[in-house]
């Protein structure tokens, strides 16, 4: 029970404070008792609409804690897959990696990280079938005391093509799929894109997609995604019926969240590449022209395309900090490294250039 005393210093306090003081009579001040145990409450399981090979789990807590879902074939837990880092009183967690048509049980951790955990009661769930278009992988070797445990991811679709015309299988959109080391599919994001190039996955979640040059439709040059198949970015639109500046080959997000890729540069019959670095509002801050560099050789056919196809510049590297990038030329058989300041070729790699390939050679 407070004193007199007390209840003035209180009253000053809540004053101070726009509260309503007490009154001259001492008053007792409930005694709030421990607090209540840890407890989980509202959990469901939610289908992702978009990947029948995962689904969300949801929940909430009465005190901030991080979250977890265990889950396993046929009620035998034997994965855990982390939420937030975050604690919360909110939670929810998408669950990947899982089979076609299997039965799988789960359930929901919650941890405060002072010790205090609870736990859900073990759930089932059995996944949907995957679109029909989707391959299983053959797997012809596996040996896994020599093989690295993990999934494969690339983007797999079906077309007929005709010159630079490609008439796309209407039954199998172009789609992305992860496997396992047994060729099942694990996850899988339909994106739609036109002729399928790159598929990157990186380590904040996100995956990067992107379509080649000779598309006839105007889609993005590329498009990026979550895990639960949300897109977070999309990229440049393709050129319609035309080869010149449009994107192709390599198309890549860069440590400080610029995007790196190659774009056809025609100038009459002769097909270049100048390499760009866009923002995320798709302006260039950074480009190379093979134009600028290199001397085209006329002499060659151009029978395939009506154009000579010159460089074709499939795969980059690029380290800003170091000031330098590497630009493989295909039709070229030559990788050049560049110092990114000034364009300027610092070596080539390549039959008749500045050295060519040596197993026992370091290059500068």
């Amino acid at each position: 029970m407070p004193t007199r005393k007390g209840c003035l210093l209180l009253a000053l306090v809540l004053a101070l404070g726009g509260g309503t003081a007490c009154d001259e009579q001492t008053q007792a001040t409930p005694d709030s008792g421990p607090p209540a145990p840890l407890a989980m409450s509202e959990l469901k399981l939610e289908e992702n609409s978009s990947n029948t090979l995962s689904f969300w789990v949801s929940w909430k807590t009465n005190q901030p804690t991080t979250s977890s879902v265990e889950f396993g074939k046929g009620g035998v837990l034997t994965h855990r897959i982390r939420g937030s880092a975050t604690a919360g009183l909110e939670h929810k967690v998408l669950v990947i990696g899982l089979h076609e048509l299997t039965a799988y049980g789960w359930r929901a951790i919650s941890d405060t990280g002072a010790g205090e955990q609870v736990l859900s009661a073990t759930r089932q769930y059995t996944t949907r079938a995957q679109p029909a278009y989707i391959p299983y992988g053959k797997v012809t070797v596996h040996d896994p005391r020599r093989a690295w445990d993990g999934w494969t991811l690339m983007s797999v679709n079906a077309c007929v093509r005709s010159g630079l015309i490609i008439q796309w299988d209407q039954d199998f959109p172009p789609t992305a799929v992860m496997y396992d080391m047994e060729g099942r599919p694990v996850w899988y994001n339909a994106h739609g894109l036109g002729r399928i190039g790159d598929a990157r996955y990186y380590s904040d979640g996100k995956l990067l997609f992107s379509s080649m040059a000779d598309v006839v439709e105007k889609k993005p040059a590329a498009v990026e995604v979550d895990l639960s198949g949300k897109v977070t970015w999309t990229g440049p639109t393709q050129p319609f019926l035309q080869v010149d500046k449009s994107y192709h080959h390599h198309f890549e997000r860069l440590p400080g969240g610029t995007y790196l890729t190659a774009t056809q540069k025609q100038i009459g019959k002769t097909l270049g590449d100048l390499v760009v670095e866009l923002d995320t509002s798709h302006k260039v801050l950074w480009s190379w022209s093979s134009f600028d560099h290199l001397r085209p050789d006329i002499t060659l056919d151009t029978s395939s395309y009506g154009v000579y196809a010159w460089t074709h510049i499939n795969a980059l590297v690029m380290n800003s900090k170091e000031d330098w990038a590497l630009l493989a030329a295909r039709n070229l058989s030559t990788i050049f490294k560049i110092r990114k300041s000034t364009g300027k070729i610092i070596w080539a790699l390549g039959k008749g250039r500045d050295f060519a390939a040596d197993p026992e050679a370091e290059y500068p």
